[in-house]
């Protein structure tokens, strides 16, 4: 049988030439790293199955708590760099294969336009409401601040695309207009 070892004490530098297991029991204790000037600096909450950085309490899967500007930050270190290659990402995926909707339904990527650099935030999301599983880019912010709607090069500030019903719908949820409001 394997020893239980209840308390650790290091002074110093601990090295482990294999692999760590914490809490392998599942029991509802929580884990905590300190850094200089936080003493949550990396949490795990056991009995919720969170984790938080920044904080001893998160709220969600998770959480980051800073007490000056919060910033995620991805970055790629790949030092060169070509046409339409994604520099980083945020996906959302979906298990729910009774809709036709599992896998990846939601992202945001940031892509090179080309190698001067110069960067376009896109966003795609995913349809299913033609029958046919359809995910794919709907929006894009180039470089120069044009924003293309169903296309992926807007030469305008809004450039809207759609294939059967190009439309724009500017809309105001009242009845009665007051003195030097616009609609349109």
């Amino acid at each position: 049988s394997t020893p239980t070892v209840t308390s650790i004490g290091v002074s110093g530098v601990l090295t482990a030439n294999g692999g760590a297991v914490f809490n392998e029991g599942s029991a509802d204790v929580d884990f905590r790293v300190e850094s200089n000037n936080n003493a949550n600096m990396l949490f795990v909450d056991g009995g919720n199955d969170r984790v938080g950085i920044g904080t001893s309490s998160p709220d969600t899967v998770l959480h980051l708590s800073s007490d000056y500007s919060a910033t995620l930050r991805l970055e790629s270190l790949d030092t060169s760099l070509v046409a339409d290659q994604v520099v980083g990402a945020i996906e959302w995926e979906s298990n729910e294969s009774s809709t036709g909707s599992s896998g990846v339904v939601g992202k945001i990527d940031y892509i090179s336009e080309d190698t001067t650099p110069e960067y376009s935030m896109r966003f795609f999301t995913h349809d299913t409401s033609g029958g046919v599983a359809d995910f794919g880019e709907r929006m894009r912010i180039d470089s120069s601040g044009n924003v293309g709607i169903g296309t992926d090069s807007p030469d305008t500030i809004i450039h809207g695309m759609h294939s059967t019903s190009p439309k724009l719908t500017l809309e105001r949820n009242s009845t009665s207009l007051a003195n030097n409001n616009v609609i349109g």
